[in-house]
């Protein structure tokens, strides 16, 4: 049996953890290349793409306003051959733990081969290290 000293009261609950992004399947993963996208070894449902336009969302997944950026991101999204694109959300954890977390209409996405490709990813390691 447990003793009432053993136990301890707290005063304000701690909040809850923010979510993260909300997809569907590999939807807004991070990608480099169309096999980061988790395709399956006969068909490529998702492809490796280019989303402009974001815009960041606050802790209830309300968009921030006020705020005049918009944000590019290269993530997955499905294969136009496959299926359209849909809306996703684009995220990462800070370094102080805090979620961030970007939105990106279906329209705004577009597929990305050979050398699009490569530059793109070059795009994102030149904008990851400038926020450092």
């Amino acid at each position: 049996m447990y003793s009432k000293d053993d136990f301890e009261c707290y005063t304000a609950p701690a909040p809850p953890p923010t979510p993260g992004p909300k997809n569907e399947g590999n939807v807004g993963k991070m990608c480099t290349t169309t096999k980061d996208c988790g395709n399956d070894a006969d068909k490529e449902t998702y492809c490796c793409g280019f989303a402009t336009g974001g815009q960041l969302l606050d802790e209830n997944d309300k968009p921030i306003s006020g705020g005049a950026a918009t944000f590019n991101s290269v993530a997955c999204n499905y294969n136009k051959d496959t299926q359209d694109a849909v809306a996703m959300q684009v995220g990462y954890k800070n370094s102080d733990g805090s979620q961030i977390t970007i939105e990106y209409p279906a329209t705004s996405f577009v597929c990305l081969t050979g050398a699009k490709a490569l530059l793109a990813s070059a795009s994102v390691f030149v904008a990851a290290v400038s926020m450092m």
